[in-house]
């Protein structure tokens, strides 16, 4: 009778550390459902004209197409918008700012920033948060989180949550790692040579994400004077120490056919641009890329491979599309 009684015991404390488990996964559900819906609301900037989809358009992986983003009061900021598939597991979710250490903080510099004014949240916060509380798919999504009304915690934690669940792992390049599709010959060639000793392309961009950006705490590199900007100093602007102008944050390389145009400046409009540049010293990894010119064949032959890095199931994504 003992014993049985002890196993009931053990049975209920079980099936409540399962409901409790469940229900937390619901939650995150529903908080991702919420960051969706949030994601893509014009409603979110102070004039109804920008939404976060504005400069990171699921059609261009997250990018948005311009050299440098627009903000809603039709300026331009002085980077390029990267793109935000896998960025959940990146270190640096900044070009250049070493600072910002979750999703939640780097929500808060297009959402709430002065300088520039991007969605300008700040300028109407209270009138906008209102008017988000009382629409019926905000209000029955809450109700699920056990929240009342939308509020500043409340709007960066879902969009965190929605950001970071975007996941790309279905291009060419996956399917011949996993032995389903062969290269062509020139996708095959490139593959060689951006693994290859003497160009070392994948020592700053390791696969899967074919950045460093997640193995490595400082991973970033010093761009060409041929490419900065001479307004921005990059990483120096946070850190005030000289080997740190003009030092950014690594990007990663999948669905890199779709973001163009390149560089924290959006200053290389197409791949055989980039590819065209003398490779940039890296920045606290022992292993330096060497200076080498590629030839014509070469860059095609690269630029065919980065292609294959393409993910257009990304397309065919429900939590991808518009839900207004």
């Amino acid at each position: 009778m003992r014993f049985g009684w002890l196993i009931f015991v053990f049975g209920m404390v079980f099936l409540s550390a399962c409901n409790s488990k469940e229900s937390q996964i619901n939650k995150s559900d529903i908080r991702k459902k919420l960051g969706h819906y949030l994601f893509f609301d014009t409603r979110l900037s102070f004039n109804n004209t920008k939404s976060c989809a504005s400069c990171h358009d699921p059609k261009l992986a997250f990018s948005d197409g311009y050299r440098t983003s627009i903000t809603s009061k039709g300026e331009h900021v002085s980077r390029n918008s990267p793109s935000l598939m896998n960025i959940g597991g990146f270190h640096y979710y900044n070009w250049a700012d070493s600072t910002v250490k979750t999703l939640q903080m780097q929500h808060l510099r297009p959402m709430f920033g002065k300088t520039p004014i991007e969605l300008g949240l700040h300028l109407d916060s209270q009138r906008i948060f209102n008017t988000l509380s009382k629409d019926p798919n905000y209000k029955n999504l809450l109700l699920k989180l056990g929240l009342s009304r939308v509020n500043e915690a409340t709007v960066l934690n879902a969009i965190a949550e929605y950001v970071g669940d975007f996941k790309s792992y279905n291009s060419k390049y996956d399917a011949y790692i996993n032995g389903k599709v062969s290269l062509s010959n020139n996708e095959m060639a490139g593959l060689k040579l951006f693994r290859s000793e003497k160009f070392q392309c994948a020592v700053c961009h390791p696969p899967p994400e074919f950045t460093n950006n997640i193995k490595y705490a400082s991973a970033m590199v010093v761009y060409p004077y041929s490419l900065i900007n001479s307004n921005d100093s990059g990483l120096f602007k946070i850190t005030n120490t000289a080997s740190d102008i003009n030092r950014f944050r690594i990007p990663g390389l999948r669905n890199i056919g779709l973001t163009a145009p390149y560089f924290h400046n959006g200053s290389a409009a197409t791949l055989i641009e980039v590819l065209s540049i003398t490779p940039h010293a890296a920045y606290n990894i022992s292993t330096i890329p060497k200076a080498t010119n590629l030839s014509t064949k070469e860059k095609e032959q690269l630029t065919a491979f980065l292609f294959t890095l393409t993910d257009s199931t990304i397309f065919a994504n429900p939590k991808f599309h518009n839900p207004y």
